[in-house]
């Protein structure tokens, strides 16, 4: 177990704590079609290539090391 954990971890290990999630979604394609659906509900979502993405990481949000 890691030194410094958060309280509601507790004392499980790592597969306890985690989920999987492949019994929730079969696969990575379904779980990101669920996750853009559900992003699709709430925020005007446009497709951009990761390119894109950086670049607007960069630009509007001060580069990934502001993260």
């Amino acid at each position: 177990l890691p030194a410094k954990r958060p309280d509601y971890r507790g004392d499980r290990s790592h597969n306890e704590f985690l989920v999987k999630l492949q019994p929730y979604f079969g696969n990575k394609n379904v779980f990101f079609a669920s996750v853009l659906h559900a992003c699709q509900e709430h925020f005007d979502v446009e497709k951009v290539t990761l390119s894109e993405a950086m670049a607007i990481i960069d630009e509007k949000l001060g580069g990934m090391d502001t993260w």
